[in-house]
């Protein structure tokens, strides 16, 4: 199999570098974004497996990043990250296919390594 790519997106660089150092030991190429709009400009010249995106982050929310990755990108797994979310928005974004999981902050490290593993495995 060959190794996964994985895009972080977050306006915390903080949260980004907690990211980095949680997958750092797996088989996967990491790349890090500090809004939607420059995680797009990531997918326009990358092809990534899975996408981790904050949702609430200033100029575009996380599910509008991820609808915009989605018809950029169809085949990527695409996952929220965030301690703040519209229980409404999210469930559609989960219905119409835009979001596979939703990943609560803070979140537990071996829970989230476990979620990117399977969700890998899955695609």
């Amino acid at each position: 199999m060959k190794q996964a790519t994985i895009l972080c997106v977050d306006d915390e660089p903080s949260i980004l570098d907690c990211l980095r150092r949680l997958l750092r030991k797996e088989d996967c190429s990491l790349l890090l974004a500090g809004s939607g709009e420059e995680a797009l400009g990531i997918l326009e010249d990358r092809r990534v497996d899975l996408i981790l995106a904050d949702n609430r982050m200033p100029g575009m929310s996380g599910i509008e990043f991820l609808r915009h990755a989605r018809r950029m990108q169809p085949d990527a797994i695409r996952i929220v990250l965030s301690g703040y979310t519209d229980g409404d928005t999210l469930a559609a974004a989960i219905k119409n296919g835009e979001v596979y999981r939703f990943i609560p902050k803070p979140w537990n490290n071996e829970e989230l390594r476990t979620t990117i593993r399977s969700s890998l495995e899955h695609k």
